[in-house]
């Protein structure tokens, strides 16, 4: 087949460039496929609702305070079970994963390798089919080690698309950046594989003939060397013991080697032009795309002592973003040349935990409050995005959302709730039914954002949104972890122990289920998790459990999206 392409003058000329061409042509057509599946839920982003402005680049315009959520809701709301008004609320069109049977959705969550699930390492394992089968195609490596290095040139631009924030094929799909981070790690793994077995076999087949110390002396060989060695560089310093306990070698070695490795593989070999600039376009275009979405404006620093965390508040970047998605930050006025990374709440205020040196360094910033009677520190900063969050799902085209959150991971719930409320209280949003549930080590972690809490709670009535707080705390209470002069108001309860999520999620969906007035408003119910990989595992069980299957399903599912950061 290969053979009657290339007769044809359709591709490149010789067998080895035109297998891997059109094996990648395949795979290019199933990236289409995929996006015109993905296609209806894009285009439901431009419906009245869907926000499709927001989610790119910062605006300064001044969001709505809570003050005027509240004294003006009363215009714009609907009782629970009363239809909406279909011109106002955007389109709700479901995901596969509340599509497919519950069964099959649990089989393809399961974590097989890491975090990655049964699907992902199906994915992984049919691209390495395709690859694998483009540098055997009637030849063998130690005859023809050439077709390995093709294989491996034209793994680049997906590698580096893979590794862009703005990433091209989370685009397509209508997924984040972050959701597709193991898919560059394995493309990348199999692409340094595919040029180590291209040079081992090359080296094989010239010692056998005698002639590799004359071959070494031929600049493109020395070239190709070159390349390999940088290869090399990057599957080394991307392994697990460099990506977590030296992260800021890890980025250095992948910025300097990814972009040298690209001119050596030209100078190395003529063929492999096409690729590189297309790779090198694909990272070039990043590149000038986080130029675009970043800022320099002054962040007001306060300490949360009692959850371990600091808040920064930027007033000066008051739009364009959706809640949930996260920034990259770096301090310019104290000597901060490192870039932490913090979810985006209403406001724009970001919650970093006191975890590593970076965020250390931060919260002494906010404790010296410079600015006096607590008040905090202010800092100019660099602050690059937004990027992550929901993709081409709309949360405020649901019928109910549940926010399960673990000790920081409170920002995006907070967050999430808070933008529902106020989409509510503007007549954009079908939700009725919303529940945050926040699990924390000790009951004090509450007492910071309780105002924040009772005032969404508020908000919550005003609008006619059945919206609860479930806070639960892990560790026994002590003379200095106590729930004295904790005011508890209606619609927060506070309970020692774990959560039980499959419970908690079956009252929401009766809930949710009993505030539909028809089969029409029945949009689904939306649930997401932010915090440790165990409470990842947690919910992924509660969404799959048989008695949530059996309420969800008159509803229109149930969709789970996850915000599990980890390097």
């Amino acid at each position: 087949m290969f053979e009657l392409l290339v007769a044809r003058g359709a591709g490149p000329s010789g067998l080895d460039a035109s297998v891997v061409f059109w094996d990648h042509i395949v795979l290019i057509c199933v990236v289409g496929v995929l996006f015109l599946l993905t296609l209806p839920r894009a285009l439901a982003r431009l419906s009245p609702g869907g926000q499709w402005e927001e989610g790119h680049f910062f605006r300064g315009a001044a969001h709505m305070s809570d003050d005027q959520s509240v004294s003006s809701g009363s215009r714009v709301t609907t009782r629970l079970g009363e239809k909406l008004d279909d011109t106002q609320v955007p389109r709700h069109v479901r995901a596969w994963q509340a599509i497919v049977p519950v069964r099959l959705m649990n089989v393809l969550r399961f974590p097989l390798v890491g975090r990655v699930g049964v699907g992902g390492t199906i994915v992984c394992v049919l691209y390495f089919a395709l690859l694998l089968f483009a540098a055997l195609y009637r030849t063998t490596i130690w005859t023809n080690p050439v077709r390995a290095g093709y294989v491996a040139v034209a793994q680049v631009p997906f590698v580096y698309a893979l590794a862009t924030k703005n990433n091209v094929l989370s685009v397509l799909l209508g997924t984040a950046y972050d959701k597709l981070n193991y898919l560059h790690r394995f493309a990348g793994r199999l692409l340094v594989l595919a040029a180590n077995v291209h040079a081992i076999g090359f080296i094989y087949k010239l010692t056998l003939e005698g002639k590799w110390s004359s071959a070494i002396s031929d600049i493109s060989i020395a070239w190709g060397l070159v390349s390999l060695i940088l290869f090399d560089i990057l599957f080394l310093f991307s392994l697990d013991i460099f990506r977590r306990r030296l992260h800021n070698l890890f980025l250095s070695t992948h910025f300097v080697a990814s972009i040298v490795v690209l001119v050596t593989i030209c100078l190395h070999m003529a063929d492999a032009v096409p690729y590189v600039a297309v790779g090198a376009g694909l990272y070039g275009l990043d590149r000038v795309l986080r130029l675009l979405k970043s800022r320099i404006c002054i962040a007001t620093l306060t300490c949360l002592p009692e959850l371990h965390m600091t808040q920064l508040r930027i007033p000066a970047l008051a739009r364009g973003w959706h809640a949930g998605q996260h920034v990259r930050v770096r301090v310019l006025s104290s000597g901060m040349g490192l870039y932490g990374r913090g979810t985006i709440q209403d406001g724009m205020v970001l919650l970093c935990k006191t975890t590593g040196r970076w965020t250390r360094h931060l919260h002494g910033i906010a404790a010296a409050d410079r600015k006096g009677a607590g008040m905090g520190s202010n800092v100019r900063v660099w602050v690059e995005g937004p990027y992550g969050g929901p993709g081409y799902t709309i949360p405020n085209s649901f019928h109910g959302a549940m926010f399960v959150v673990g000790g920081s991971g409170v920002s995006y719930g907070l967050a999430a709730a808070q933008e529902l409320l106020q989409q509510a209280q503007a007549g954009t949003s079908s939700v009725r039914v919303i529940e945050l549930v926040w699990a924390v080590h000790h009951p004090e972690c509450l007492r910071p954002l309780l105002p924040l809490l009772s005032a969404l709670v508020s908000l919550g009535n005003t609008v006619d949104v059945d919206f609860r707080v479930s806070v639960s705390y892990t560790r026994a209470i002590t003379e200095e972890h106590t729930t004295k002069e904790l005011v508890i108001p209606t619609g927060i309860t506070l309970r020692p122990g774990r959560q039980r999520l499959r419970v908690m999620l079956s009252g929401l969906l009766e809930r949710t289920l009993s505030s539909a007035q028809d089969a029409e408003s029945r949009r689904g119910v939306y649930v997401g998790v932010c915090g440790p990989a165990s409470l990842g595992d947690a919910v992924r069980k509660a969404v799959g459990g048989s008695e949530v299957s059996r309420l969800s399903r008159p509803l229109g599912g149930v969709e789970l999206h996850e915000e599990i950061f980890s390097l």
